[in-house]
């Protein structure tokens, strides 16, 4: 709704100004919220808040002066991992923030990570009241309308009811869960976003990570209550428990009971709920049945007991299922091995060949990037084995065998099979025919028919990478970005794209390289390349992972940050390690083996660079990082911390002359302690997966 420009005043000191955006023509609506974003903000003087210090209109242009907050959001803070405690600490800030907003009678109405300013010295500050309401005040808002962000809104201003400080409450719960399991509670197109905050519960954080301490979740949980009056009474109630987490007091939140546990597994298993209600409803009518007539035939009694049998059969079945999958998720997003998940999927199939569940994880599974052509092929012969008439599943087949020479022919049949089910308008069709059109070369009929696809289905994110690819290959990589970029906000776990994103950005590099290698674009790529390679350490649990730390180590060198090119290094060369140790595939291993000797020689010559610049100070600092990291029991960054110490403390032996050495008796002792801890923080890694 704004432009916000930064600014310094005839006193001197520097704020921040937000102007209407002057290209559009605003309607009383939009001044009145505009007005009421100043009027809201006005000289709150609340550390955890950001005030607007004036508020009017000059020659027409409507503005808010703020104080300027130097630092990033959250929404970017959140890219680095930080510790479960320094979570609740920034939320409990943001509680104490709010709850001085609702003793204003302010309602914000709109708590997400990119309202919330981290300065330099890590103190969170709301900011952005354009949404925020006097509980007294009326905006002329319609009934029924929506207004906010849908991703952290509670269920009542999704469905545009009157709200107090108990809506705020949700929303920064629902930003605690974003921070906690790394992605939103619900995502996808904003009706669908919409419908599941009104029908549905998000998924447990404790079981997206495993490692989130269970009274953190339960604060979590309990701030986002669907009914208000089962959250928080107020901001500074969850203020207070979250401050009793931090110093491992107890806390009021409590786990959830039977029947909130039920009504939380019911809205997310609506088929078994009704199944259980049939089978309910069945043995009542036998009931009654039997007492109004008990002469009525044997054969109709036992065709009913059959019945409520079989509901209850299918309702026991159905919750294996259920459990099964929920386990089956849970270790595919831990990184657990081909062969552990395909092993659970093997039950849910067995237990019901004809269940669709099964072969949808396993299209999950077909969606990485595996290893060997050995494990490619073990998939497509798991959909293959009880075949299902499902568009999808002979999608998935195509994309598989398409990627093997000996497989083409085959893969070709199943794309016919997959058009034929879907039909000739269907975007499965069209998602093919533009695929014809860009292996063709016919670039804009490509473009046109993957646009045609997403018509029929925005979320169809296969069409969003194809049109992605076609605009690389027509030479166009700020519209393959772009491409990249929306896929990316309706689907920010899909590690694909980010993957491809690097790929066309370290292009668009290597190309200004060789044009002009002192161009000031190439710092501008350098800091895309490397935000996108954070991003994808942060979605993906698989091999890619291990590339995404070496070429964020090799972009922090470029940027001159040696500290963290060192732990990246150091990270990649684990996971290199780790990959290699797990493969069997001997094609596989010998390709990690190349992957491990590169890796190696880069982090040997960067451990020589700091030992010639930076000395033994850096390798200290590395140990006491490391010391910290794993008391915290975060072994993957302790070991990182660890490792390059003991390279930097090698390197410094090496350049010291032979007659010198015996002066670095301290350093050969801290050798001969980080030799022992490596391999510890290593164990512990594996012991943690």
């Amino acid at each position: 709704m704004g432009i916000v420009y930064k600014a310094q005043r005839n006193d001197g000191k520097i704020v921040a100004i937000k102007f209407l955006n002057p290209d559009t023509n605003p309607d009383r609506k939009s001044l009145a919220r505009f007005t009421m974003e100043g009027k809201a903000g006005l000289n709150l003087g609340h550390p955890n808040l950001v005030s607007a210090l004036d508020f009017g209109e000059s020659e027409g242009t409507h503005y808010i002066v703020m104080e300027f907050v130097e630092g990033e959001t959250l929404q970017e803070a959140m890219k680095t991992r930080m510790a479960y405690t320094k979570m609740a600490e920034i939320m409990a800030h943001c509680a104490n923030g709010l709850h001085y907003l609702h003793t204003l009678d302010i309602i914000h109405r709109d708590i997400k990570p990119s309202n919330i300013m981290m300065d330099t010295k890590g103190t969170p500050r709301i900011m952005d009241m354009g949404l925020a309401k006097k509980k007294d005040l009326s905006l002329e808002t319609k009934t029924g309308a929506v207004i906010g962000t849908p991703a952290y809104m509670p269920p009542e201003q999704a469905e545009g009811q009157s709200l107090d400080g108990r809506a705020d409450i949700y929303s920064l719960g629902a930003t605690l869960y974003h921070l906690l399991t790394d992605r939103p509670p619900f995502f996808g197109d904003q009706m669908k976003i919409l419908l599941a905050i009104a029908t549905e519960y998000p998924l447990a954080p404790e079981s997206i990570r495993k490692t989130i301490p269970p009274k953190l979740s339960r604060i979590c949980n309990k701030a986002m209550e669907k009914n208000p009056s089962d959250r928080y009474g107020s901001a500074a109630e969850m203020e207070e428990d979250l401050r009793n987490f931090i110093e491992k007091k107890a806390i009021k939140a409590k786990p959830l009971g039977l029947l909130r546990i039920l009504n939380r597994w019911f809205s997310q298993n609506t088929a078994l709920a009704v199944t259980l209600l049939v089978s309910l409803l069945a043995i009542v009518s036998l009931s009654t049945f039997f007492m109004i007539s008990l002469v009525q035939k044997t054969r109709e009694a036992e065709e009913s007991a059959r019945i409520a049998q079989e509901a209850e059969r299918r309702s026991d079945l159905d919750r294996q299922i259920f459990e099964l999958v929920a386990e089956t998720r849970a270790i595919m997003s831990k990184g657990a091995t081909f062969g552990e998940i395909c092993s659970k999927i093997d039950k849910i199939i067995a237990l019901d060949p004809t269940n669709i569940t099964g072969r949808l994880l396993l299209l999950d599974l077909s969606d990485e990037n595996f290893r060997s052509e050995k494990e490619r092929l073990v998939v497509g012969k798991k959909l293959e084995e009880h075949p299902i008439p499902d568009a999808r599943i002979y999608n998935a087949l195509f994309e598989l065998y398409i990627q093997m020479e000996d497989t083409l022919e085959k893969g070709r049949a199943f794309k016919e099979q997959a058009r034929k089910i879907a039909g000739k308008n269907s975007d499965i069709a069209l998602y093919y025919l533009a695929t014809d059109f860009m292996v063709a070369k016919k670039y804009q009929e490509a473009i046109q028919t993957a646009n045609q696809c997403l018509e029929t289905n925005p979320n169809y994110f296969f069409a969003y990478k194809l049109l992605s690819r076609t605009y690389q290959w027509s030479g166009d990589d700020k519209k393959a970005v772009e491409m990249l970029d929306t896929l990316i906000r309706k689907n920010p776990t899909d590690y694909q794209a980010y993957t491809i994103r690097g790929e066309v950005i370290m292009r668009q590099l290597e190309a200004v390289q060789q044009k002009n290698p002192n161009s000031p674009e190439i710092s501008k790529l350098n800091d895309q390349y490397l935000e996108n390679q954070l991003s994808l350490i942060r979605v993906t649990t698989n091999q890619h992972v291990q590339g995404a730390y070496y070429y964020a180590a090799y972009t922090y060198s470029n940027k001159g940050d040696l500290w963290n090119a060192s732990a990246f290094a150091a990270i990649s060369l684990f996971h290199a390690r780790s990959l290699h140790q797990s493969q069997t595939d001997p094609k596989a291993k010998a390709a990690l083996l190349a992957n491990i000797k590169k890796n190696e020689d880069g982090v040997i010559r960067l451990h020589e660079h700091i030992a010639g610049n930076c000395s033994q100070e850096m390798a200290n600092n590395f140990v006491e990082e490391g010391y910290n990291q794993q008391q915290q029991k975060n072994y993957l960054y302790a070991h990182a911390c660890y490792f390059s110490a003991l390279g930097i403390y090698q390197a410094i032996v090496d350049k010291t002359p032979e007659a010198q050495r015996k002066s670095l008796g301290v350093i050969y002792d801290n050798i001969a302690k980080l030799k022992k801890l490596v391999p510890q923080m290593e164990q512990g890694i594996r012991t943690k997966k």
